[in-house]
Order: C-alpha cells, then sequence, then structure tokens
C-alpha cells in the first residue's frame, strides 16, 4: 500500500511538471500587437496568438525546453526557435527582419 501512494505521488508530480504558464508576446515593426498566457502540455503545439498575418505557436518538447513556431501567411514563411525556460529570468525568442516587416515573438515563464 506503501509503494501504491509513493507511485500515485510520482505520478501526480510528473504530470504536474509538464505543464507551465507562459507569457507570450508578438511585437510587429517594434509594436506589441498581441500579449498572451498559454498553458503548454507536453509535446503538444498551443495556440498562442494570431495578428498582422502571424500566427504563433509554442510547444513543450520535454520538461523545460520549448519551441516557439511562427507562421507569418502573408510572406509563407515559417520561423522556429528552440530553447530552455527555466526560470522567469529565462525568454525564448524568434525574430524575422524583412524589407517589409520585424517580428519578434517571446515566451518567458
Amino acid at each position: 500500500m506503501k509503494s501504491l501512494s509513493i507511485l500515485a505521488t510520482v505520478l501526480l508530480m510528473s504530470s504536474i511538471s509538464s505543464a507551465a504558464t507562459l507569457n507570450c508576446t508578438i511585437k510587429v515593426n517594434n509594436a506589441v500587437v498581441a500579449q498572451n498566457q498559454v498553458q503548454t502540455k507536453s509535446k503538444e503545439k498551443v495556440f498562442v496568438a494570431s495578428a498582422d498575418s502571424i500566427q504563433a505557436f509554442v510547444t513543450e518538447k520535454v520538461d523545460d525546453i520549448f519551441i516557439i513556431e511562427a507562421f507569418i501567411g502573408e510572406s509563407e514563411i515559417r520561423i522556429y526557435s528552440e530553447g530552455m525556460l527555466r526560470t522567469p529570468a529565462d525568454r525564448l525568442v524568434t525574430s524575422l527582419w524583412s524589407r517589409e516587416m520585424m517580428a519578434d515573438i517571446e515566451c518567458s515563464r
């Protein structure tokens, strides 16, 4: 019985650690066009926001390792960044610069 409760505790803790709350921002030409707080799920792509032809998503690949993906529809461009977010001071940013647009997608804990 004791080992069953230990197993249940370990499973509960692992399911809790596989989700994270992230604060994400989309900037276009240095102006904030979208801000959203998202709850990630391990290995599932989660929609962040859509603004100015940009659709942004975040995926928690494994504990504390995240991927930001953005699709810019009018240019048919897809960009990715991967990094670790462990503390509130950590941030993950992906950027695109072109003659027409400068776009930044940033997420932090």
